[in-house]
């Protein structure tokens, strides 16, 4: 994945989020967001594989973000984030669900569908 604030991954598009663009890329997007936080640690690559995928699968419907490892302790603060991996979802700029811990791409998507529109289905 590229250092920019926002990188392609074979049709999955992350948007890396710091302190400067938080709200504009959170709080004040349309459509449901993923926010992603883990930390270059054991399991990185994997959790960002399975992120990647859920990013390809919901393209369309759901901004798929990572929160910059650099500013993770600002963040941690902010939201309330104890540990990572942790995957916060916001609607209408307001968290409306978090999930901690290991995700395989199943349950990260099961997750996700919860919060999104209404008659969106999880997609294999």
């Amino acid at each position: 994945m590229e250092m920019g604030s926002e990188s392609a991954n074979g049709g999955a598009i992350l948007t890396r989020i710091d302190l400067d663009n938080f709200d504009l890329e959170i709080l004040k997007e349309r459509r449901p967001v993923l926010l992603t936080c883990v930390r270059g640690e054991a399991g990185y690559k994997e959790q960002m594989e399975i992120v990647e995928g859920v990013s390809r699968a919901y393209v369309d419907k759901v901004k798929v973000c990572l929160l910059d490892e650099d500013f993770m302790r600002a963040f941690q603060e902010k939201l309330g984030v104890k540990g990572t991996p942790t995957f916060l979802v916001f609607r209408g700029g307001i968290e409306v669900g978090r999930m901690l811990g290991q995700a395989s791409q199943e349950s990260l998507k099961a997750f996700l569908v919860r919060f999104m529109p209404h008659g969106e289905t999880v997609q294999r």
